[in-house]
């Protein structure tokens, strides 16, 4: 990373001293084929196989319950709301965070299972009509939650299912499986503390009150921070770690989805709304990224494009729909199976405007004093987690809070009857999820 930052320091005096002409930088001259294949594929496993992970007590500077909920998106969980099935698809979405979560905290080391396909290295086996959904709908919702969840290095790119015949029906099951290299519990506690700590470092790049700009900082850092991965061959690298975020955090080398899940993962971490985006460019797969700015607007984003090296460029940073147009395709609910993709926010037309900051008041972060917290006490309704806002985390805690016990404040137990019936329910969860993506308001009142 020094020197990346001294090559820039030198090529900016070499241009300002010969007075170079910038170059500028064309789609056709960018990586694009480098989109790992999701795949879809049955297996048939041995009888009697069992799956067990045992828990550890792994130290964290974080707990991984908090780690997940701030480091990730769920916007692919939102979009369940426009799907069929969409009861039973929330219902997996949150086993495979529960299981992951797990996952995280265990230092097992997990054995491969032998079948005739070839060996396997499975978390858990799912039965598809305890959800009462597809195969089909089981896939999507495993895609969209590798979307999502960028912090779960280790969940496979496939989507490997099985099933018995009985009276002429197939009766399905979903085997959560984990990439190889991710097996020993050993070597995911060394890259789990390597991204704990690569997240802590980016708080230098945020602060300033400004969406955009906390946006920019950690998109130019995370740039410097690592370089695009080829292989021998001088074609975009096959390996796991480049299509992960393992490759940019770890080994500092990764591929358009490694920049884009890193990307993804730090914005939501430190309060800026990011959403993974896949698709082609140029006929090829590629992947990129929308965030939320300022002015309320979502615009595109691709530090994979923007990453020239020696320095960083604004070409694709904040950018609208006219200016992606040409060559960024993204996937869209259409598609089936690994080409689906949730329903993007409306796009700005236009790219982002750095001047409407002057017309904007910094973000207050400030504290409030104790005489103003003890003059009236205020129910935010959906407001879980009693931080003064409503959003998908607090739908997370009160599924949580439902189906395993996890301890809510006292204040958060009143924010959470948003139905105001005096009991806590399904039903609130999902008038906070509505909430949050803008189908109702919730009140908010003061005692």
């Amino acid at each position: 990373m020094k020197c990346k930052h001294i090559l820039a320091a030198i090529l900016v005096a070499v241009m300002a001293i010969t007075d170079i002409p910038s170059v500028p930088v064309t789609a056709e001259s960018h990586p694009t084929g480098d989109l790992e294949e999701l795949k879809m594929t049955r297996i048939d496993l041995p009888e009697n196989v069992t799956f067990t992970m045992t828990q550890s007590s792994r130290s964290s500077t974080e707990t991984i319950n908090t780690l997940a909920d701030r480091a990730c998106s769920y916007y692919g969980y939102h979009d369940t709301v426009n799907r069929a099935n969409s009861e039973g698809r929330q219902a997996l979405y949150h086993d495979l965070m529960q299981t992951s979560i797990e996952f995280w905290n265990s230092d097992a080391d997990i054995e491969s299972i032998s079948s005739y396909f070839g060996d396997y290295y499975i978390l858990k086996e799912f039965h598809l009509a305890d959800y009462g959904i597809t195969d089909e709908d089981a896939a999507e919702v495993y895609f969209m939650f590798r979307n999502d969840n960028p912090l779960f290095y280790f969940i496979s790119n496939e989507f490997s299912y099985g099933y018995n015949t009985l009276m002429g029906e197939k009766d399905y099951y979903f085997y959560f499986r984990i990439y190889p290299e991710f097996a020993e519990g050993s070597v995911r506690n060394e890259y789990n503390t390597q991204i704990e700590e690569f997240i802590a470092d980016y708080a230098d790049c945020t602060g300033s009150g400004y969406l955009y700009t906390d946006a920019k900082a950690i998109y130019d850092k995370l740039a410097l921070s690592m370089n695009y991965a080829y292989d021998a061959n001088g074609v975009p690298s096959m390996t796991t770690a480049a299509h992960t975020i393992i490759g940019g955090i770890a080994e500092g080398y990764g591929v358009c989805e490694s920049y884009a899940r890193i990307y993804e993962m730090l914005c939501n971490y430190y309060g800026i709304e990011n959403i993974f985006v896949s698709g082609t460019s140029r006929n090829e797969g590629h992947t990129w990224n929308v965030i939320r700015l300022d002015d309320g607007k979502y615009y595109y984003a691709d530090c994979t494009w923007d990453d020239h090296g020696a320095f960083v460029s604004d070409m694709y940073f904040a950018k609208g729909a006219q200016t992606y147009q040409n060559d960024h395709i993204p996937d869209s609910p259409e598609g089936t199976r690994s080409r689906y993709l949730y329903a993007l926010p409306e796009i700005s037309e236009d790219d982002f405007d750095p001047s409407v900051l002057e017309l904007l008041s910094p973000t207050d972060t400030t504290e409030p004093t104790e005489n103003e917290t003890d003059a009236l006490t205020v129910t935010v309704y959906g407001d879980v987690d009693d931080n003064g806002t409503v959003q998908m985390v607090d739908m997370i805690a009160l599924n949580k809070y439902l189906m395993i016990g996890e301890p809510i404040s006292e204040q958060g137990l009143v924010n959470a009857d948003v139905n105001c019936n005096g009991m806590l329910e399904q039903d609130d969860g999902l008038n906070i999820l509505r909430a949050v993506i803008g189908l109702i308001t919730l009140p908010v009142t003061s005692t």
